[in-house]
Parts: structure tokens; C-alpha cells; sequence
């Protein structure tokens, strides 16, 4: 019985994010797109910044970091990251308030201008701490 609870409950969740995205104005998906643009590019900046191995992948909306100097084009190259470092980002990121997913970074439309900045402030901070580590 839990099982179909489960599955339900999934069901209930895939539909209504499906709602969302039909009901989201392109106004807003550019606004969403923006801002995960200028995120995910600051951090790209901020890896370069510190000389770290590293590669952001992903699409404005929805990118994350991998600790390895092979392009990311596929899930296996995915595999040759360093996940302590990666755990060890996430955790640099949370001490320092933002709160990112073990394996992504997810845009919304309540991201700020401000948010953003203060996001790349706290990008560089963590990633100058791997660095140093280094």
C-alpha cells in the first residue's frame, strides 16, 4: 500500500510542476534564465579566479559544479569528479547561509538581484577556502 502512496504522490507532483511550466509566462522564464545565467557564470568566473579544476555544467536555470578538468559531455565524465570537494563546497556554502542541492543549483523567480550578488560574494568565499586547501 505504500508503494501506490508513493507513486501517487509522484504523479500528484509531475503534474502540477507540468502545470507550472505551462503557466509560466515567457517574461518570466527569461527573468528565470537571467538570473541562473549570471549565476552560473559568476561561479564559472570564480573557478577560474581561484585556478581550481573545475567545470560548470548545466543550463541557466539548473547547473551545478564538478571538481575535474574534464569537459562534462556526458554522465561519464561526471564520474571523474571529486565528490569530497564537491561536499566539501556544499558545506563552505551552507556555513556561509546559502543552501544549494547535494548535486545542483536551482533558479527561481524569487532569486533577487541582490540575492544573486550576495550568492557570488559566498561562491568566491567557499571556492578561495578549496583553493587555499589546495
Amino acid at each position: 500500500m505504500a508503494g501506490r502512496d508513493i507513486q501517487r504522490q509522484r504523479d500528484r507532483v509531475r503534474r502540477r510542476a507540468g502545470d507550472a511550466c505551462r503557466a509560466a509566462s515567457p517574461r518570466r522564464l527569461r527573468a528565470v534564465v537571467k538570473t541562473g545565467g549570471r549565476l552560473r557564470d559568476g561561479l564559472a568566473a570564480a573557478v577560474r579566479k581561484h585556478g581550481l579544476a573545475a567545470q560548470v555544467s548545466g543550463e541557466p536555470p539548473v547547473f551545478d559544479l564538478f571538481f575535474t578538468d574534464r569537459p562534462i559531455v556526458d554522465y561519464r565524465a561526471t564520474l571523474t569528479a571529486d565528490r569530497d570537494r564537491l561536499t566539501r563546497f556544499n558545506r563552505e556554502l551552507l556555513q556561509r547561509g546559502v543552501v544549494k542541492a547535494v548535486n545542483k543549483v536551482y533558479v527561481s523567480l524569487a532569486h533577487t538581484d541582490r540575492d544573486v550578488d550576495d550568492t557570488l560574494e559566498i561562491f568566491d568565499q567557499a571556492l578561495a577556502a578549496i583553493a587555499a586547501d589546495a
